[in-house]
C-alpha cells in the first residue's frame, strides 16, 4: 500500500493502521513523505514525521553501537540488545509506528532508487505490517514547483521558464468567497474559518494571514472538519467550513448526525460544485445537491453570480439560521464589478428573471447564466417561443410560490442544474408538482446517471447537454 504523509491524518488511515497491526503476514506500507498534501501539512502527526526527517541522532547512535558490537563481551552485547528499544524510543520518533504494532524502516531517501529498492527488499522479509518511510521533495527537479508546491499540485498550462500560468484568470467565485470571509470576520468576532488541507484551493490564505487565531486547518480530515465545526457552534462560535464538493461527501454522516440533528448554525461553503474539468470523475462536484437534499433542517443555496454569492454568505451569518450550505463552481464568474453591498436574501425565495407564456425554465446556480444566453440567442434568431426563466436560488427550502405559479401557468417546464439529475433540483420540482396535483411535462437537464469523464468544463457541459446549444435544443424540441 502506498500512502502520502498528508493522507495519514485521515480517520480512514488510522482505522487501516489499527487493522494492519493484527496482520501476521508480510504487508508493506510505503509512506511517501514530502511534508505536503496540497498545502503544507499540519498537526501533531506531521510534527512527528518532521522529527524523523530532521533528527539523525537515533540513526547515528544505532550505527555506532552495532559497528562496535564485535568488540564487546557477550554480556555487553545482550545488555545492548535489551536496551535497544529504550534507546530507540528516546531518539526515534518512528517509535510511533512501533507503538501502533507496525515495524518501522527508515527514513529512506526517496530520490535514491537503489536505497528505496533495498528498503523494500528488507521489508519483504518481515512477517507483519511494516512501514517503509520514504522522504521525498514535492516538485523536485523543477524550481518553480519546489517554491510553490501548492500551485503545482494541479495546474493549467504555464510558462516553463517562470512557472507562471499562460492564461491568468480574473476573479472567480473562490476569490469572492475569500474577500467576503475577511469582510464578515471584521464584523463578527466569533466567525471562525475551517479547512481540511485546502488553504489555497478554497481561498483562505488571506483570512489566515489577517485572522490567524480564527483559522483552523485540520489536515485531510473532512469528517473531523464538520464535527469540529459542530463543536464550535455548540460553544457559541460561528464556524464557516470551506470544502470542495467532492470532499464534503466524506463528511456527509457528520453533517447529518452532528450538525443537522442538533440544528447547529454553521456555514458550509461548497467550492468546486458541478463539473470541474480536467480533474475528472473523482473531483466533479456532481452529487452534493442530491446527497444533501434529504437532510432535514438544511438550507441549501446556489448563487447564480458573484453578487448572489456575497448576499448568500451575508444571509447565512444571520442569527438563528441553522446549518446553511452554499455551493458554487470553480472558475470565473460573470460580473465585472462584484464589490456590491451585501444584503440579506429571503431564505427559500427565488426570482423571476424573464416573463414568458410557452415554457418555463427553472435553473439553479451559475448555469442560469447559460439559460439567459440561450433565451437571448433564440430571440435574436426570431424565435416565436415565449420563455419564462426563474432562478430558484434555493434547493432547500424550495420557493413554493414560484412552483405554484409555474404549475398553474405552464404545461411545459425545463429544469437545468450542474449536478446529477437523479435526486437533484429537477427531481425536487417533479416531486412537488406530483404532490400538489400538477401534471406538466417536465424535462430535466443535468448530469446523467454515470461518472462523467475528464475534459474542459465547456467540453463536459456540451457532453451532458447543459451548454447553450443543449439548452436551445431542449427549448426548441417539439412539444
Amino acid at each position: 500500500a502506498v500512502i502520502g504523509d498528508g493522507a495519514l491524518t485521515g480517520g480512514l488511515a488510522m482505522e487501516a493502521i489499527n487493522n494492519a497491526s493484527k496482520i501476521n503476514t508480510n504487508f508493506i506500507i510505503l509512506l511517501n513523505d514530502n511534508n505536503h498534501s496540497i498545502s503544507d501539512n499540519v498537526g501533531g502527526l506531521s510534527a512527528n514525521l518532521n522529527g524523523i526527517r530532521s533528527s539523525t541522532r537515533y540513526l547515528q547512535l544505532r550505527d555506532k553501537v552495532y559497528y562496535s558490537l564485535n568488540d564487546k563481551s557477550p554480556v555487553a552485547v545482550n545488555a545492548i540488545r535489551r536496551a535497544k528499544n529504550t534507546i530507540k524510543s528516546m531518539f526515534s520518533p518512528g517509535m510511533l509506528f512501533e507503538e501502533w504494532g507496525l515495524t518501522y524502516l527508515g527514513p529512506v531517501d526517496g530520490h535514491d532508487a537503489a536505497k528505496v529498492a533495498e528498503a523494500i527488499e528488507d521489508a519483504k522479509h518481515i512477517h507483519k505490517a511494516v512501514v517503509v518511510h520514504v522522504v521525498t521533495q514535492k516538485g523536485r527537479g523543477y524550481e518553480p514547483a519546489v517554491k510553490h508546491p501548492a500551485r503545482f499540485h494541479g495546474t493549467a498550462p504555464f510558462h516553463i521558464d517562470t512557472g507562471l500560468p499562460k492564461n491568468p484568470t480574473s476573479d472567480g467565485y473562490t476569490d469572492i468567497f475569500s474577500s467576503c470571509m475577511v469582510k464578515l470576520a471584521g464584523q463578527d468576532e466569533k466567525l471562525v474559518a475551517i479547512t481540511a488541507a485546502m488553504l489555497d484551493g478554497v481561498g483562505l490564505k488571506r483570512f489566515r494571514n489577517i485572522y490567524p487565531d480564527r483559522f483552523i486547518d485540520v489536515g485531510i480530515a473532512e469528517e473531523h472538519a464538520v464535527t469540529f465545526a459542530a463543536g464550535l457552534a455548540a460553544g457559541g462560535m460561528h464556524p464557516v467550513v470551506a470544502i470542495y464538493s467532492t470532499f464534503l461527501q466524506r463528511g456527509f454522516d457528520m453533517l447529518l448526525h452532528d450538525v443537522a440533528i442538533s440544528r447547529l448554525q454553521g456555514v458550509f461553503c461548497v467550492d468546486r460544485a458541478g463539473l470541474v474539468g480536467e480533474d475528472g470523475a473523482t473531483h466533479h462536484g456532481a452529487f452534493d445537491m442530491a446527497a444533501l437534499r434529504p437532510v432535514p433542517g438544511l438550507t441549501i443555496a446556489a448563487p447564480m453570480d458573484e453578487h448572489e454569492l456575497r448576499h448568500l454568505m451575508f444571509t447565512a451569518q444571520q442569527p438563528g439560521g441553522g446549518p446553511f450550505v452554499i455551493r458554487y463552481p470553480r472558475g470565473r464568474g460573470v460580473k465585472v464589478e462584484w464589490q456590491c453591498p451585501m444584503r440579506k436574501v429571503p431564505i427559500g425565495r427565488g426570482r423571476k428573471l424573464s416573463e414568458g407564456t410557452d415554457v418555463a425554465v427553472l435553473s439553479i446556480g451559475p448555469v442560469g447564466n447559460t439559460v439567459q444566453q440561450a433565451i437571448a440567442d433564440l430571440a435574436a434568431e426570431g424565435s416565436a417561443l415565449s420563455i419564462a426563466h426563474y432562478d430558484m436560488r434555493f434547493l432547500k427550502p424550495l420557493d413554493e410560490d414560484i412552483l405554484k405559479e409555474v404549475g398553474e401557468r405552464f404545461q411545459r417546464i425545463i429544469t437545468v442544474e450542474d449536478g446529477v439529475r437523479n435526486g437533484g433540483m429537477g427531481s425536487a420540482v417533479l416531486e412537488w408538482m406530483s404532490d400538489h396535483g400538477y401534471q406538466p411535462r417536465i424535462t430535466r437537464l443535468g448530469l446523467p446517471d454515470e461518472f462523467v469523464e475528464q475534459g474542459t468544463v465547456a467540453q463536459l457541459h456540451h457532453l451532458v447537454g447543459i451548454d447553450k446549444e443543449g439548452i436551445i435544443r431542449s427549448l426548441s424540441a417539439p412539444h
